[in-house]
């Protein structure tokens, strides 16, 4: 079915009604209460040294989120290089044509043939849109503005394509956060103290947070950390 303006708009600006979160921000914390006043968790508090530690904690997270992510990016890499050789090969072309000073109508004749076969094929498998053909008296601008349109259109789908394999690479090195977190990798244990011990009850609930936080970590990528390495490293230097 097709998918109308409207409802792409509707989309991108419907958002959760405000008394949902309401409800579950007083849920959880009426929760935590009665949980706290049956002395089921005890609270936490922060480690004393965060501050003098806290950049090579985030510089452990860095070095493991660095190479879980470039092992990743490889294996993706090897599994999809030949659609992105395709597109590139294609969009260049096109453009070593289109970029001459002076070129023969001859010359756009052969580069609009070759690539309208390309795009009937690519059209029929739906892998693109099929684009207007030139008219029968065709002249320069209009071939000049058939191989423009093809090679926007092959832009569109290389940056498509990167943007599925960035998509991949997140999921994948979001996954294996979540399987070290599982293992016993922990934030938490970089972050509060370790005594009073928990009870069993808030343990579990803790170490339930710590995967997805921790995974969570990991599958935000190497950017995401840097960038709080570094404003975490300014303040610091700024005391």
């Amino acid at each position: 079915m097709a998918v109308g303006i409207d409802d792409l708009e509707q989309g991108l600006t419907d958002k959760a009604p405000l008394w949902v979160w309401l409800v579950f921000v007083v849920g959880v914390g009426a929760i935590s209460a009665l949980l706290y006043a049956s002395n089921a968790y005890l609270l936490l508090d922060a480690n004393q040294g965060l501050s003098d530690i806290l950049i090579d904690v985030l510089g452990k997270y860095l070095a493991l989120v660095v190479a879980v992510e470039r092992a990743t990016t490889v294996f993706i890499g090897m599994a999809r290089n030949q659609n992105r050789v395709h597109w590139t090969v294609r969009i260049n072309g096109i453009r070593e044509v289109l970029e001459k000073q002076k070129v023969s109508i001859k010359e756009l004749k052969q580069a609009f043939r070759r690539e309208r076969l390309l795009v009937k094929e690519l059209a029929e498998s739906k892998r693109i849109a099929l684009i207007d053909d030139v008219p029968e008296a065709a002249d320069k601008n209009d071939y000049r503005g058939y191989l423009s349109a093809t090679k926007h259109e092959y832009e569109f789908q290389r940056a498509r394509f990167y943007s599925i394999c960035n998509r991949d690479v997140a999921l994948i090195v979001f996954v294996v956060g979540i399987i070290l977190a599982a293992l016993g990798l922990s934030l938490f244990r970089d972050v509060f103290q370790q005594t009073p011990a928990p009870s069993a009850v808030q343990a579990g609930l803790l170490r339930l947070a710590d995967i997805f936080i921790t995974g969570g970590l990991l599958g935000g990528g190497s950017a995401g950390l840097n960038s709080v390495i570094t404003k975490v490293s300014e303040y610091t230097n700024q005391k």
